[in-house]
């Protein structure tokens, strides 16, 4: 006889307590549907510590401070968002208080789907996340819509959304776990200060998916060191973010900073329109950033280039950098004073990529393309520091090089060659990238592109592209931040096979491509017109009308 062992596992489930909040309704309520709360800050107040509560917010304006000291649960966040799809926005317009939404020393908290807008004053703040009494872990900060979050005066700051890990008079204190991801930090005069920082002891944070755009300074930064404070942001990620017109009338601001933090990695983003695209740096002195990476990004149309890295100088009068790396990028005309700021100053002395002292690192695997101003390399150091390397880059500019193009620690020079050998990168190439649609910031590479498998795979790119696809296919890792893949070449109306707008990428198709006329299209060639494909299909309908031998068929590879 057998005896059959029945086994009751028993799982803890979190009881949810929904409290409601609505604007419009008078005062009295007890957080009910039926008789809510008319402020946040009440159902805030009234929410049992270390619980799960979610605040449902009906949609109107809160003229609000709000204030959250309380925490949930690893099982239940207390959350704090909008009732269904309802608009709620919290406003500081008229209030003596700048601060729209902060949250001290408490953990296990999600700010969702909020619009905070109208905080004015120097130090306002948008979200503000600290630790003063005790450390903060697990804070939310998703799907929020930040702006006009202004300075009155630009030599003060203020903070759309802030993290600092600690106060000075509690160093013991630090922030861990945080998330800020599909925010919209926009139109906010910061003064000095940014669109979204992340500083001193915050670990574990992740930046990702927001976009960031019209900040009069730094759109993304993750630091450290800033006002004699001795500690820094850690292990953290930024990426997915879409950064552009970030841009300081009296500074020179990047939109994606590393500034002194410790194992950061910047990856997928893409920067447009600002001053410096992204940076690796340490302004405190006798201070590092170090073991940051930044790969894998778009980054293009920024007025004062494309990557800077390092420091001063390895002193204890200079911050520097150290063990960090710019690996598999692609860049387009960046050192553009075309489309600076107003009043900006003429922007010598960067480059597509601008070099200072960088112990240990690396630069390789990029694309670097020039525009007009064709500065492609500009090295602020007298030598080269110990241990950096640059080799496996492919380097692009529009016009004729000239005597500086290439600034190499010490080594000035307008001829290629030359600099491979004063930079000891005898596997860079300098070819046309065939991006897709620069202009457009499209910088997937076409299937001409001499960037195809000539990667160093001694560096790790990521698991994924810039796209999200594999970051190896092929032989060996592509040059760049995306990995070509094959596609075909379809056409999108009828007309002249040499005509860009026959074909859906707007592109003329190259020797190597695979074009397929679709079906119902007609795509001609004149007497005395040749092209040639790979491989050409013609769905039904499709008419190919050409003199006799005017395509020509490549060899297959």
């Amino acid at each position: 006889m057998k005896t059959l062992l029945l086994v009751l596992l028993t799982f803890s489930v979190a009881a949810q307590t929904n409290l409601y909040v609505n604007v419009s309704a008078p005062g009295g309520g007890n957080g009910t549907f039926a008789s809510p709360y008319n402020t946040i800050q009440t159902a805030i107040n009234a929410a049992t510590p270390n619980s799960y509560t979610i605040i449902n917010i009906r949609g109107g304006t809160y003229r609000e401070n709000l204030w959250i000291e309380k925490s949930g649960t690893s099982s239940g966040y207390l959350t704090i968002k909008p009732y269904l799809n309802e608009v709620v926005r919290l406003d500081g317009t008229n209030q003596t208080s700048k601060e729209a939404l902060i949250i001290q020393s408490a953990s296990y908290v999600r700010i969702e789907g909020l619009i905070i807008q109208n905080y004015i004053a120097n130090f306002a703040k948008g979200i503000g996340i600290y630790c003063t009494s005790s450390s903060t872990s697990n804070i939310q900060i998703v799907k929020n819509e930040i702006y006009n979050i202004n300075v009155t005066n630009n030599s003060s700051s203020c903070n759309p959304l802030v993290v600092y890990g600690h106060s000075a008079s509690n160093a013991a204190f630090f922030i861990s776990n945080i998330l800020i991801a599909e925010n919209k930090v926009h139109d906010c005069n910061t003064g000095w200060s940014e669109g979204i920082q992340v500083n001193y002891d915050t670990r574990n944070f992740e930046i990702r998916s927001n976009e960031v755009y019209n900040i009069t300074n730094i759109g993304i930064v993750a630091g450290g060191f800033h006002g004699g404070i001795n500690r820094r942001a850690t292990n953290g990620k930024i990426l997915q973010n879409k950064v552009y017109n970030c841009k300081s009338p009296f500074a020179i601001a990047a939109g994606i900073y590393i500034d002194g933090a410790k194992n950061v990695t910047a990856e997928r983003n893409t920067v447009y329109n600002c001053q410096k695209g992204m940076s690796i740096n340490c302004e405190t002195n006798g201070k590092t950033a170090e073991n940051d990476t930044l790969r894998n990004n778009y980054v293009y149309l920024n007025t004062r280039g494309a990557f800077n890295i390092g420091g001063n100088a390895h002193t204890s009068s200079s911050g520097y950098v150290i063990n960090s790396a710019i690996i598999n990028n692609s860049t387009y005309q960046n050192f553009n004073p075309a489309i600076a700021a107003p009043g900006e100053s003429s922007p010598i002395n960067f480059g597509e990529i601008t070099l200072y002292y960088a112990e240990n690192s690396k630069v390789i695997n990029n694309i670097f393309y020039a525009g007009a101003y064709n500065q492609l390399v500009n090295a602020q150091y007298p030598s080269t520091p110990s241990g950096f390397q640059m080799n496996y880059n492919l380097w692009f500019s529009d016009v004729s090089l000239y005597g500086e193009s290439f600034r190499y620690y010490g080594c000035s020079s307008g001829d290629f060659n030359t600099f491979k050998a004063c930079s000891n990168g005898p596997n860079s190439l300098f070819s046309t990238p065939y991006y897709q649609a620069p202009a457009q910031g499209n910088l997937n590479i076409r299937c001409a592109s001499q960037a195809i498998n000539a990667g160093s795979t001694v560096v790790y790119g990521g698991a994924t592209d810039y796209s999200g696809t594999p970051r190896v296919r092929g032989t060996k890792i592509d040059i760049g931040a995306d990995e070509f893949e094959r596609y075909k070449h379809l056409s999108k109306a009828s007309g002249n096979w040499l005509t860009p707008g026959t074909w859906a990428l707007n592109l003329v198709p190259l020797p190597c491509d695979d074009v397929v006329i679709k079906s119902s299209h007609k795509v001609s060639l004149n007497n005395g017109q040749n092209a040639r494909c790979k491989t050409l299909e013609t769905e039904p309908n499709a008419v190919l009308d050409a003199p006799k031998g005017a395509v020509l068929l490549a060899t297959p590879n």
